[in-house]
């Protein structure tokens, strides 16, 4: 089964990023290497929603490569991407169907309704996969 690992510290930054940023959606990227079917989180780089906006994000072209840049000399990888829903559950709308698509990899969804994390991967279904926090 495939699933996330997230440290407490990790939780702990996107929890807190996204209390900085409400009511706007926040977001971030997760770098890290999947092993035996799970994306394993060694990074978060945290990004600035580029939009402002209570329900929708972006990331600009400078945070990506910057991500993606740091991700390649560690010799790591983008697993997934993080975004909060500050006012709505935390399960996919139907804007983050249409690019999980685009980015076939974990995705992370907080909702602050629902004060929880869920992990998604859009393959030929939508599938929840379980966060499994390590210390």
């Amino acid at each position: 089964m495939k699933c996330v690992i997230l440290t407490h510290r990790h939780k702990q930054i996107l929890y807190d990023h996204t209390r900085a940023h409400y009511p706007n959606e926040s977001c971030a990227l997760l770098i890290g290497n999947v092993q035996n079917n799970c994306y394993i989180v060694n990074n978060i780089h945290l990004t600035q929603n580029q939009d402002f906006s209570t329900t929708k994000f972006s990331i600009s072209s400078d945070d990506l490569i910057k991500c993606y840049s740091f991700a390649d000399r560690k010799n790591l990888e983008v697993i997934g991407i993080f975004h909060s829903h500050p006012h709505s559950p935390s399960y996919p709308s139907k804007t983050d169907l249409k690019f999980m698509e685009l980015n076939p990899i974990s995705w992370i969804i907080f909702s602050h309704p629902q004060n929880n994390f869920k992990a998604f991967l859009l393959e030929s279904v939508l599938k929840e996969i379980p966060i499994q926090e390590s210390y």
